[in-house]
């Protein structure tokens, strides 16, 4: 397999060039089962009976064939719509400033995916505050204000799951079995949910039962070093 921007020959199992930074299926230069190059042709049949003949071919009108193997592919839509919205060919990581084409999936320099990062300006790579909107070397909008706010209230929402690290294993094991009935140790940890749940099931026989089997789970859960820490579940 090779890659379609500049040729190289590539692993299956990559999913990025590692020598022009695109994403394996993107481009048109190479073909991606010999590696040679390829031949661009108009796709006369398809633009003859299309609706819109009177408008100007277009960058879909086109396909590509190898010469050595004879295989033919087009190019993929979404890639166009991403090359036709860019004005130059060249972007900036905004994770490391490091120079950039604009069709590159990743930075070739620190590893991270194009347009993470919010240290430096996509559009001239010079530093910017990390809450900037707009950078003010270029003018440039850098980050969409609304969208970053929704995301912090996503991640407030929605927080990641975490194993129990064992330096806390003790602790919460000892506070686990003294005061599990109450939820202490979920609290602790974080886990506000479960343990404002532990105290409601106090209430009821019934609930003080599921508690106690709650609380014996977690206990043993802790001890053998399987207690996944996780903020967003009830039970």
């Amino acid at each position: 397999m090779f890659c379609k921007n500049c040729g190289e020959e590539l692993n299956n199992n990559q999913v990025v060039c590692v020598k022009c930074g695109m994403k394996v299926g993107n481009g048109t230069k190479y073909c991606l089962k010999c590696g040679a190059e390829t031949e661009k042709k108009f796709n006369e049949d398809m633009y003859r009976y299309a609706e819109h003949v009177s408008v100007p071919p277009t960058a879909m009108d086109y396909y590509y064939v190898c010469p050595v193997c004879g295989m033919t592919e087009f190019q993929d839509e979404d890639f166009i719509k991403a090359s036709a919205q860019t004005k130059s060919e060249t972007a900036f990581c905004r994770n490391c400033g490091n120079e950039m084409n604009r069709n590159q999936y990743v930075c070739l320099a620190c590893g991270v995916k194009a347009g993470d990062g919010n240290k430096f300006c996509q559009n001239c790579g010079k530093p910017i505050n990390e809450n900037a909107y707009v950078c003010v070397n270029c003018g440039v909008v850098v980050s969409d204000s609304s969208s970053a706010f929704t995301s912090k209230l996503g991640s407030k929402k929605h927080q990641p799951k975490k194993k129990l690290p064992k330096e806390d294993k003790t602790l919460m094991a000892i506070v686990a079995f003294l005061l599990g009935g109450i939820g202490i140790h979920n609290f602790m940890m974080g886990e506000n949910k479960k343990g404002v749940l532990k105290i409601i099931c106090l209430l009821t026989y019934i609930g003080a039962i599921i508690t106690a089997i709650s609380v014996i789970y977690d206990f043993i859960k802790i001890l053998t070093d399987d207690y996944v820490i996780d903020p967003n579940a009830w039970f």
